[in-house]
Parts: C-alpha cells; structure tokens; sequence
C-alpha cells in the first residue's frame, strides 16, 4: 500500500508540470490526490499494526473450530 502511495505521488508530479498545473481545476484534483494518498498511507500504517498483533498474539490466540 505504502508503495502504491509513493508511486502515485511520483506520477502525480511528474504528470502536472507546467501551466496546467497552476490550473483550478487541476488544483482541486492535485487536493483530493493529495488527501487520498495521504489517507492510502495512514490505512497502510494501520494494517501493518493489524498485522504485527496478529503476529504476536500467535497461534494460541485462536480457538481450535
């Protein structure tokens, strides 16, 4: 998720250069890009947490079904 968050961000800079970017329209779009990977981010950050504490409570924390 991180990876994908770094990359669109790359891409986002490399795509709006210029005049167009300095554009409302385009302004708004670079905002809510912005915000998403921001937010892509933070759910990568919490998943990895899920992750780790799944790994420390280990099998023992499961009920045998």
């Amino acid at each position: 998720v991180n990876f994908l968050s770094q990359q669109g961000e790359k891409d986002l800079k490399l795509r709006l250069t210029g005049e167009y970017a300095h554009h409302p329209g385009w302004q708004q779009l670079v905002t809510k890009a912005e915000t998403l990977f921001l937010e892509t981010a933070r759910l990568g950050k919490l998943l990895e947490a899920f992750r780790t504490r799944l790994d420390f409570l280990g099998p023992q924390g499961f009920e045998v079904v």
